[in-house]
């Protein structure tokens, strides 16, 4: 339970945005976005060309809403950011913003291009990172990767004081397609991958009595052309203190695109959702995975890597198609060999048994008629 407790208090709702610019996915405040706490799946690999399949996850809770709202000027002089006090003469015009979830108040502030994250507060917890972590820089590309260290220091019910530190690691991942809940699939989509480690005291009057936690989180964030906000996210919390019983938290939050309720008066991301609209609708083909080449690339996926048992590989064929699905050892020695024989066009799921398989790195390779695509996964 405390466990738990704590990851909710101390994981950052860190953003990063690739292949988008701050005119298009830069916080805004009077924004409201509505998002689905929904059944946790694997994000599956990174790269290009990915296909992922949400489309059958069910919902957990309907509702959670996600607010951005401009600090009030204190005195016409300063503003009160949770532990932060700042002036109003020491910064530029609405480059602070407050993002509000699950009872929790985050703080930012946009300096140049990076949105800085100060802190957060909520009826129980305030904590204040000694110096501001950047949450974003403005632009990301894809494989771009960013790191840095942190540090913090709260107070918990007022009473109990902790302290963190850890390093924060963002890349943009993976780009390709995706499929949500409503089953409806949008393209030109981007994953944002951040991995955060914590390493937390919390303090008593007796030196000897600090108790502490050490846990990694790591969360997935899709963006899609069009959208402010992001989509889809995945979050993967495990707590490591105890070696000997490691505790996981996960979960999975969609976003809908129709109650993106900012969208109405959002200009730039309107006039970027109408043109992909006449796009899609001139093509001759009715084909929901866009990709402009003429010999375009597998769209896939695979799940989990590591692997202990069953290996899943998600895949969509744009014409029917014979498919072989092999896995070799790094030392080019085929170790499986799963003829799957032809398929219609469509997505399609295949479970590759890899219990058998040794401990070590493997080669999975898919064929299609005449195309063949290879990636790596890890036997544990």
């Amino acid at each position: 339970m405390k466990f738990l407790h704590f990851f909710l208090l101390i994981i950052c709702p860190l953003f990063s945005f690739g292949q988008i610019n701050l005119q298009h996915n830069g916080l805004r405040s009077g924004d409201e976005i509505i998002k689905q706490q929904v059944e946790y799946k694997d994000p599956g690999r990174s790269g290009e060309n990915v296909i992922w399949d949400f489309g059958r996850l069910k919902s957990v809770n309907d509702q959670y809403s996600l607010v951005y709202t401009s600090p009030i000027l204190q005195e016409k002089s300063f503003y009160v950011m949770g532990y932060d006090t700042i002036q109003s003469k020491n910064i530029s015009e609405n480059s602070l913003i407050i993002g509000t979830e699950h009872n929790t108040m985050y703080y930012y502030q946009l300096k140049g291009n990076q949105l800085l994250l100060l802190g957060h507060e909520n009826s129980t917890n305030l904590l204040h990172y000694t110096e501001p972590v950047v949450a974003t820089t403005y632009p990301t590309n894809y494989k771009q990767i960013n790191t840095g260290n942190y540090q913090s220091e709260g107070i918990y019910s007022g009473r109990i004081p902790f302290d963190t530190k850890g390093i924060i690691t963002t890349q943009a991942d993976a780009y390709g397609a995706i499929i949500l809940p409503t089953g409806d699939t949008l393209s030109n989509v981007l994953r944002i991958k951040t991995i955060q480690t914590i390493s937390e005291i919390i303090r008593s009057i007796n030196p000897a009595m600090n108790d502490s936690l050490e846990m990694v989180v790591e969360t997935y964030k899709w963006y899609s052309k069009g959208y402010r906000y992001p989509i889809f996210e995945t979050i993967l919390a495990t707590n490591t203190t105890d070696t000997t019983n490691i505790q996981k938290y996960q979960t999975a939050f969609f976003f809908p695109p129709q109650e993106h309720l900012y969208l109405d008066d959002d200009k730039e991301n309107l006039a970027v959702l109408d043109s992909l609209w006449n796009i899609e609708h001139n093509k001759e083909i009715d084909n929901p995975i866009t990709n402009p080449e003429t010999n375009p690339k597998l769209s896939y996926n695979f799940y989990p890597n590591p692997v202990e048992s069953q290996l899943t590989v998600e895949y969509y064929q744009e014409n029917p198609a014979a498919v072989t699905m092999t896995i070799y050892s790094m030392e080019g020695k085929l170790v499986k060999n799963q003829l799957i024989g032809k398929q219609d066009r469509g997505l399609h799921s295949e479970y590759i048994d890899c219990t058998n398989l040794s401990k070590g790195t493997y080669i999975l390779r898919i064929q299609t008629n005449e195309k063949i695509t290879s990636d790596k996964f890890i036997k544990k």
